[in-house]
């Protein structure tokens, strides 16, 4: 979509709107699309992507938000409504079969959206739009999920040996692919890191980071 791929830098910036779901409305294409030429591009990138069986029209691709529709792809929305809850994570039965079924279809769309790419850039952009899921609907359960996981692969380790702060904070940044500064102290680094958590886990990236994840992605066609 050359409209989108235009765009790409402005969007960089662009502040989150999350759905039910996990996606990121803030830089949908459907949901960003204005003009007849950029819905229909829009069209004949979902049809590329196998997203639909043929190039809808502008009218059936344009975003009129997940609140207009009785229903919508992964059956999310009406189940918050019916368990009452604004937020997956907020429902006692998180992660129930729906959810886990969800992420399991996005990797599968994830693979179809490269396809149709016509720059390694758009598709960043497009995975920042659908293809965070997990991180967007789990919030802080899953940057400690991913911490414990890389603790849990260096049970043994001697590198850390002393260094419970160090070891902490790699476990937070390589394991979530994210860069925050620490302070000059344990206490100061605790606090930091705190009142990042308050804020909603929105941790900057860096940009070596995120070519460095492009640059270590093996399932990427772009980046072997």
């Amino acid at each position: 979509m050359k409209w989108y791929r235009d765009r790409l830098k402005a969007l960089e910036n662009a502040e989150p709107i999350i759905s039910v779901c996990g996606d990121d409305c803030a830089v949908c294409p459907r949901y960003l699309a204005q003009t007849e030429e950029e819905l229909h591009e829009t069209a004949i990138f979902w049809y590329k992507a196998d997203w639909r069986d043929r190039v809808v029209s502008n009218e059936e691709i344009r975003c009129t938000g997940c609140g207009c529709r009785p229903t919508c792809s992964f059956m999310l929305l009406p189940c918050t409504r019916d368990h009452g809850v604004s937020a997956c994570r907020d429902c006692p039965e998180f992660e129930c079969a729906k959810v886990r079924d969800t992420f399991a279809r996005s990797g599968e769309k994830k693979r179809q959206c490269e396809s149709a790419c016509e720059s390694p850039e758009e598709f960043g952009m497009l995975c920042r739009a659908f293809y965070e899921k997990e991180k967007n609907m789990r919030g802080e359960r899953y940057v400690i999920e991913n911490m414990i996981r890389w603790a849990e692969s260096r049970l043994g380790n001697s590198e850390y040996a002393g260094w419970c702060l160090s070891f902490i904070e790699d476990a937070l940044e390589k394991s979530n692919g994210i860069e925050i500064f620490g302070g000059d102290s344990a206490k100061a680094s605790a606090l930091l890191y705190a009142d990042a958590m308050r804020q909603g886990l929105e941790f900057p990236y860096e940009e070596g980071i995120r070519t460095q994840k492009r640059e270590t992605n093996p399932s990427s066609k772009w980046y072997n």
